[in-house]
C-alpha cells in the first residue's frame, strides 16, 4: 500500500490464510533511496496480514497479526512510518451489545483493515466473526484506550447448516463458526447463541414433529457436541454420554413423538438413543456417514439416503432394509404430519416424491434442478403443504412455491435477489413465509408481496 510521501508498505504471510500460516513480517520500501526495511512490530510463528495507511497522515500506519493463536492476534499502530509501534488489543474497550454472541475478544482472521481517508479516528477491521469499528483510534497516541463496537449491521456471512421451524415456536438456525440462534425476533439480533452446550459449528438439528417443543443438535468444538432442550431451544441439556469417544459433527434426527433420536457422527455409522444420550447403541443396515431422516407422523419409522439407496426402519431405528435403489444421492426430507410421504432433492437428479415410504418415487416434472426443498403451511383452501424449492424449473433458476404437491411452480424471487442456498424451509404457521440458509449470506426470510 503506498503512502502519501511516496513509500510502500507491504504485510507477509507464508500462506494465503485464512490458515494455517505460522511466519510473516511487514516491510517497507523508500523511493528515494531504494532502501527497503523490515519494520515488523512482533515476531513469532505466526503472519501480518491488514495493512492500511492513513491518506491524512502518511507516516501514520496501522497492520493485523494473522494466525497468532496465543496470547491472540493484535491490532499495532505507527506514527512515524513503522520505526517504533503500539499495541492497541490490552488497552482497547470493547462493546458488543448489538452483537452479544461475539463477545469482547480481539478476533481472529484479520485480514482486513482500514482508516477512514476524511477521519482519521475512524478505523474498520475484518475478523473471523464479523467486523469491529473505532472513531476514536487516534486516541492512542496519546496514551489513552480506544473505544470499539460490531458496526456490521446487515452484513451477514455466516454459513447455515440447518434451520428448524417446530409449529408454534421461533425458528433455529444451525451455523457454522457462531453456533445458531433461537430467533425470536426476526427484526432483532438474538441476545445469544446456542449455549449449554455451545458448539463453534451446529451441523445437524431436528425436532419432534408431536412434540415441538423438544429438539436436538449436534455439532463440532467446545467440550460437548450434542444437545437436547426441552423448551423449543431456548435451553439445552448436554448428553449424558457420547456415542463413541470422537463422536463429533454429522446429522441428526428425532422421532415424531420425540422418544428416539438419532446422531449420525462424522464418518462413523449412526447410533439411536431412547433416554436423551444418556446411552447409545449403533443401528443396523446403514453405511458410514448415512443422514438419517425421520417420519414426521409415525414414530417408530425412520428412513436415510445414502449411494443413491433409500433405507427404511420401522422398529424405532434399530434395523434398517433398502426400500429403492439408483435414485442418486441428494437432500431427502419428510412432509410433516403425513405418514411414508418423502421428497428428495436431487441436484441435478432433479425433484424425487414418494408416497409409500421410499418404495418407489417419481420425479416430478419440470423440475431441471433441485439444491433444496422444504414445506410450509397450506395455501387457504389447498389440500396439500406448500412446497418450497431452490433449484430450476424450465430452465429458470430461482426459489419457488408450489400450493398443489408440485403440478405447478409459481417464482418467488427475481434475477436482483438470487441468494442461493440449499437449507430451505417454510413457516408451518404462516403461509407464504420462507426461510433459505444461503450460502454464507445467513439466514433470509421472505413473505408474500
Amino acid at each position: 500500500m503506498l503512502s502519501g510521501d511516496g513509500s510502500l508498505y507491504l504485510t507477509y504471510s507464508n500462506g494465503p490464510g485464512p490458515q494455517p500460516v505460522t511466519a510473516g513480517s511487514v516491510w517497507k520500501y523508500t523511493p528515494a533511496t531504494g532502501a527497503w526495511k523490515n519494520i515488523s512490530p512482533s515476531s513469532g510463528n505466526y503472519g501480518f496480514a491488514g495493512l492500511a495507511v492513513d491518506a491524512r497522515h502518511p507516516d501514520t500506519v496501522m497492520v493485523t497479526t494473522l494466525d497468532r493463536w496465543w496470547p491472540s492476534d493484535e491490532l499495532y499502530r505507527s506514527t512515524d512510518g513503522g520505526t517504533t509501534w503500539k499495541a492497541l488489543n490490552a488497552t482497547a474497550v470493547r462493546n458488543d451489545s448489538t452483537a452479544p454472541y461475539v463477545g469482547t475478544r480481539i478476533g481472529h482472521w484479520m485480514g482486513a483493515l482500514a482508516i477512514d481517508p476524511f477521519n482519521s479516528g475512524h478505523v474498520l477491521y475484518g475478523t473471523g466473526s464479523g467486523m469491529w469499528g473505532s472513531t476514536d483510534v487516534t486516541a492512542a497516541d496519546r496514551g489513552r484506550p480506544t473505544h470499539w463496537t460490531i458496526p456490521a449491521m446487515g452484513l451477514e456471512e455466516t454459513a447455515t447448516n440447518g434451520l428448524i421451524k417446530p409449529p408454534g415456536l421461533p425458528l433455529i438456525s444451525a451455523l457454522g463458526d457462531v453456533s445458531g440462534f433461537r430467533h425470536d425476533d426476526l427484526t432483532k439480533v438474538p441476545a445469544k447463541a446456542l449455549t449449554g452446550p455451545k458448539f463453534t459449528t451446529t451441523t445437524g438439528i431436528d425436532f419432534a414433529q408431536a412434540k415441538p417443543e423438544f429438539s436436538m443438535r449436534v455439532g463440532s468444538g467446545g467440550e460437548q457436541h450434542g444437545a437436547y432442550s426441552t423448551d423449543g431451544g431456548a435451553n439445552w441439556t448436554p448428553f449424558a454420554a457420547a456415542p463413541t469417544g470422537d463422536a463429533t459433527s454429522g446429522s441428526t434426527a428425532v422421532s415424531a413423538d420425540g422418544a428416539t433420536v438419532v446422531w449420525t457422527p462424522e464418518g462413523q455409522v449412526p447410533f439411536l438413543s431412547t433416554n436423551r444420550g444418556a446411552s447409545w447403541a449403533a443401528v443396523s443396515g446403514l453405511p458410514r456417514d448415512a443422514a438419517v431422516v425421520a417420519d414426521r407422523s409415525a414414530a417408530s419409522t425412520f428412513y436415510a439416503l445414502s449411494g443413491g439407496t433409500l433405507y427404511a426402519s420401522t422398529d424405532g431405528g434399530r434395523h434398517f432394509t433398502a426400500r429403492a435403489t439408483g435414485l442418486g444421492d441428494g437432500q431427502l426430507k419428510a412432509v410433516p404430519g403425513v405418514a411414508g410421504d418423502l421428497w428428495i432433492a436431487g441436484r441435478g437428479n432433479g425433484l424425487k416424491h414418494s408416497t409409500n415410504g421410499g418404495a418407489s418415487f417419481t420425479k416430478v416434472a419440470g423440475v431441471e434442478q433441485a439444491s433444496g426443498v422444504g414445506f410450509g403451511k397450506a395455501a387457504p383452501g389447498a389440500r396439500y403443504q406448500a412446497l418450497y424449492l431452490s433449484g430450476t424449473v424450465k430452465g429458470v433458476t430461482g426459489l419457488f412455491r408450489s400450493t398443489d404437491g408440485g403440478s405447478t411452480w409459481v417464482r418467488i424471487n427475481d434475477d436482483q435477489h438470487q441468494f442461493g442456498g440449499s437449507v430451505i424451509t417454510g413457516d408451518p404457521d404462516m403461509y407464504g413465509r420462507i426461510y433459505l440458509g444461503s450460502y454464507g449470506r445467513g439466514v433470509v426470510y421472505g413473505d408474500p408481496s
